[in-house]
């Protein structure tokens, strides 16, 4: 069963560093009193530590170690998931954590809810906003398309919008 990583607990082992970092206070089983550390990367570009035997996200111990353990999603605002300096996290819905992702691999327009389509020879563009797909319209010209989608996005995403690809 994994660990509930209260502030008390984690404020007994760890120090948070301004840099998003840990200084360890006690020696562990898996680190020595006095070491800094930032966790190590996994495959999906997060940082990741092992305290007291559970392999943590390391975001979510900095967020603990701050303002205590939480089940919400915790989102890197500058997109970069190992960057875990406290003022780059903020809590989110699992919505507003994935308008402020990369875009998808399989993506083939290069900008988000922007796709074509093939029968009409032309552009079109959707968002998603309170679970309710609206259409934004289509165009032969997909930078009119874009700009569609990235003024209603600037709209429903409120602080979570992002126009990074």
């Amino acid at each position: 069963m994994p660990i509930v990583l209260s502030k008390k607990l984690l404020r007994r082992y760890l120090l948070y560093r301004r840099d998003g970092s840990f200084k360890r206070l006690k020696t562990t089983g898996n680190g020595t009193a006095g070491t800094i550390t930032k966790g190590a990367l996994d495959a999906r570009g997060y940082r990741r530590l092992r305290f007291l035997g559970d392999q943590c996200a390391f975001h979510r111990l900095v967020w603990a170690w701050h303002y205590g353990n939480t089940s919400k999603a915790i989102d890197h605002i500058n997109g970069n998931k190992s960057d875990n300096r406290i003022q780059n996290l903020r809590l989110a819905t699992p919505s507003q954590n994935a308008f402020n992702s990369k875009l998808f691999k399989n993506n083939t327009s290069g900008a988000r809810g922007v796709y074509f389509l093939k029968r009409r020879d032309s552009w079109a563009a959707s968002i998603q906003v309170n679970g309710i797909r609206v259409k934004l319209g289509e165009s032969k010209d997909r930078a009119i398309i874009e700009a569609r989608y990235y003024g209603a996005a600037k709209i429903a995403h409120g602080k979570f919008y992002c126009e990074r690809t």
